[in-house]
């Protein structure tokens, strides 16, 4: 495939992404066509289905290029191991710069995620996929990584409402302060 030709997809696939986006900032998926997608995108209904099977499948597509983008960044940000959290002697800043570097690719993705987030299985499987983050390693029983997990995206989901003021460091440090104090909490009940 040429270069030329491969632009125009990623291009055509990014109209029709924002033109569901806007869409569904809107209304609920359920009451979206494939008609209105094609007309906000300004590409015909040949061209949609090119590239996706029906608005389903654009959903699908992009929540899990969402979650894909999200969890590489935290792998890449040397997330594990969290067990060392366990241990006395860690680096109390690790946390924090990790929750900044999750929270400022969020923000700067802030149009898509405000969208995304308030979508229900979306927040299930967000939930789940940090859980499983955090559970990596069982160093954490799945009762505190799932209490971490769920209770970070409510607090996702409030930040970025448009009435909450709070700077991604603020958040940053809230979040990071509260996983510490869960895991160290954990730490101190735990039987040995």
């Amino acid at each position: 495939m040429s270069r030329k030709l491969m632009q125009k997809k990623t291009v055509t696939k990014s109209l029709i992404r924002s033109a569901f986006i806007t869409l569904l900032r809107k209304k609920d998926i359920e009451d979206i066509t494939v008609q209105e997608i094609v007309e906000e995108a300004m590409v015909s209904r040949s061209v949609f289905y090119l590239h996706y099977r029906d608005k389903y499948d654009l959903y699908e597509t992009i929540a899990a290029d969402l979650l894909n983008e999200l969890f590489t960044l935290m792998k890449q940000a040397d997330l594990f191991p969290l067990d060392i959290l366990l241990h006395d002697n860690y680096d109390q800043n690790r946390p924090l710069n990790i929750t900044l570097q999750f929270l400022e690719y969020i923000h700067a993705n802030a149009d898509i995620y405000t969208v995304f987030i308030h979508q229900k299985d979306f927040q299930i499987r967000f939930a789940k996929a940090l859980s499983n983050i955090l559970y990596t390693g069982n160093a954490l029983p799945r009762i505190i990584t799932n209490h971490i997990a769920y209770g970070s995206i409510g607090t996702i989901m409030e930040w970025l409402a448009k009435e909450t003021p709070y700077s991604v460091h603020y958040v940053a440090k809230l979040l990071s302060s509260l996983t510490v104090c869960e895991i160290l909490q954990y730490k101190n009940l735990r039987i040995e």
